[in-house]
């Protein structure tokens, strides 16, 4: 019974210590994930991972380990964790978090801090970068009206033969430069032949009347012939050198020179059906009209020459446009691309087209080496006027950051973009409304730099030093 009894006390022994070893194998448990949590909330999410899978390994631990061994490791690892800076600072309670209050005005002084480039003078040099005191100036007022480019009508011609003929040879192509007095092209010309005919008869005939004028003279002084003999061989000798200076002319009418007509008396086997067609001026060979073989009349036009070194621009002016425009006037000719051509207004004429309701100021100028050529079409902007603006700068000045106007104004060796609002401007100047003052200094050369060094700061730390 005693061995009964002690096996009982034994069972019951055993019984209650593996209830409490269990029991205080849960208790660890609940311990180290309390550990865990804390630990969680005070290292912030970024850390949750790593520590939900350290949990997990302590979990599956050696279930020998001690329990003062557990808690000591969850103590130094929540310390560790609290001892890393933090961006937010825990409050009295444990939990809440309080931001820091940023100082007044803060925000602004960095956006002006990254708004701007400092430069001192040295780099200012370096980078081109030029300033100027804003001020007043005059605004000129222009009127834009379209034009066209036309040749010049003091220098083209329409080139015709004097005589028909048959072409023989054509010299000169389109597009060709000539000379003054080249020969272009070749006709063989019965008619023309017919008149140098006629010039040398008439040549012959004036010498045999002058022959026997002399020998009247002699015989009439010597009291031999009459003096009705000797009149009428003077009057042979007046109608002779008439009807040779009526030929003549005829030939130089017909654009030979006097050399040539007094050479065809000295050349027997000159040919007379020869005709040439030269250049009247020098210029360029615009248009050809005939071709090898072709019969013409003198009617016809075979060349149009033209001297491009002088052009036409004729401007479109609306009947209102008249009593602003007059001659002697500045006009900027602009080609779209961005360098304009400037002359003066010549003339306005003095009516308006029935068919256009139109007048026209020309502009007589260079082809400024033929930029301007015939039949372009052209913006014209005249200076009618001038006005003054408050505030007046180069339009170079001006720069477009993130989509407004700005001017870069120095302040020190800062310079800061601002934003600007414009009004009345021409190919040079351009007024200022508002965002710069009459006596601010502003950069007028190489805004572009600082507007590059802005950009560049942007895409990287947000500061331009």
């Amino acid at each position: 019974m005693r061995r009964i009894a002690l096996f009982t006390v034994l069972a019951i022994f055993a019984a209650v210590f593996a209830i409490g070893l269990w029991q205080f194998r849960a208790t660890h448990t609940a311990q180290r994930w309390t550990s865990l949590a804390v630990e969680t909330a005070i290292s912030g999410v970024g850390g949750t991972q790593a520590i939900l899978t350290e949990g997990y390994q302590a979990q599956t631990s050696d279930a020998d380990a001690g329990s003062s061994s557990a808690r000591g490791d969850i103590h130094a690892r929540v310390a560790t964790s609290q001892d890393e800076p933090h961006e937010h600072s825990n409050g009295a309670d444990g939990g809440q978090h309080m931001e820091q209050p940023k100082p007044e005005g803060a925000g602004e002084e960095r956006e002006r801090h990254e708004e701007s480039v400092q430069l001192a003078p040295a780099q200012m040099r370096e980078f081109g970068i030029e300033v100027a005191v804003a001020s007043q100036g005059q605004i000129a007022v222009h009127l834009e009206r379209p034009a066209e480019v036309k040749f010049s009508g003091d220098r083209l011609v329409h080139v015709v033969p004097r005589v028909g003929g048959v072409v023989t040879q054509v010299i000169v192509s389109q597009g060709q430069p000539v000379a003054e007095d080249a020969v272009m092209a070749v006709l063989n010309s019965r008619e023309l032949a017919e008149l140098e005919a006629v010039y040398l008869a008439h040549f012959e005939r004036r010498n045999l009347a002058r022959d026997t004028f002399e020998r009247e003279n002699r015989l009439w002084e010597k009291k031999i012939s009459s003096e009705k003999d000797y009149l009428d061989a003077k009057t042979a000798l007046a109608e002779a050198e008439i009807a040779l200076r009526a030929s003549g002319q005829k030939l130089l009418a017909l654009g030979f020179s006097q050399q040539y007509v007094d050479s065809l008396t000295s050349s027997k086997d000159a040919d007379l059906t020869k005709y040439e067609i030269r250049a009247p001026i020098a210029g360029t060979v615009i248009e050809r009209h005939i071709s090898l073989g072709e019969a013409v009349s003198a009617e016809k036009e075979t060349f149009l020459i033209a001297d491009t070194s002088t052009v036409w621009v004729d401007v479109t002016l609306y009947p209102r446009d008249m009593s602003l425009v007059h001659a002697g006037q500045n006009v900027s000719i602009d080609l779209g691309e961005g360098n304009p051509i400037q002359g003066k207004v010549a003339f306005v004429t003095p009516h308006v087209s029935e068919e256009t309701r139109t007048a026209v100021a020309r502009v007589i100028n260079g082809s400024v080496g033929g930029r301007l050529k015939p039949g372009m079409f052209v913006k014209a902007s005249i200076e009618v006027g001038q006005e003054t603006a408050g505030v007046r700068i180069p339009k170079s000045a001006v720069q477009n950051y993130k989509n407004s106007a700005v001017v870069f104004v120095q302040e020190g060796e800062k310079f800061e973009p601002r934003p600007v609002r414009l009004g009345r401007e021409n190919s040079q100047y351009v007024e200022v409304v508002s965002g710069v003052s009459a006596g601010e200094t502003y950069v007028t050369e190489g805004s572009f730099t600082l507007k590059a060094e802005l950009e560049k700061a942007s895409f990287g730390d947000g500061h331009n030093h």
